[in-house]
């Protein structure tokens, strides 16, 4: 009698480890399903990281490049404006002799 109880008791418990084991089972083929997605979607995030990281590697470029055309440019104007401003005082000056001679006359 006490054998069959036992037995019993030993047939429950392997019939609930089975139980455990085919849900641990369905759960790990769960994770590993998730895990799979996650990857891509890391690998997906990998390849845009790259795209943007030579997107902005071509905007410091062009950056540069337009630093460089806007130093020119500023030495041109620079030069112009001196010039301009050369030509302001003699035109003032010019201005004032032609007026003092003509206060003469």
């Amino acid at each position: 009698m006490e054998d069959k109880k036992l037995q019993k008791q030993i047939d429950h418990i392997e019939e609930t480890v089975d139980i455990i084991a085919r849900a641990v089972a369905n759960g790990f083929g769960a994770v590993e399903k998730e895990f799979g997605a996650v990857g891509k979607k890391f690998e997906l995030q990998e390849k845009l990281l790259v795209t943007v990281t030579a997107d902005i590697r071509d905007l410091k470029e062009g950056q540069l490049l337009q630093d460089r055309r806007l130093d020119e440019i500023e030495v041109v104007v620079r030069g112009i404006s001196r010039a301009v401003d050369k030509d302001a005082v003699k035109i003032i000056t010019q201005d004032r002799r032609i007026a003092r001679l003509e206060r003469v006359r």
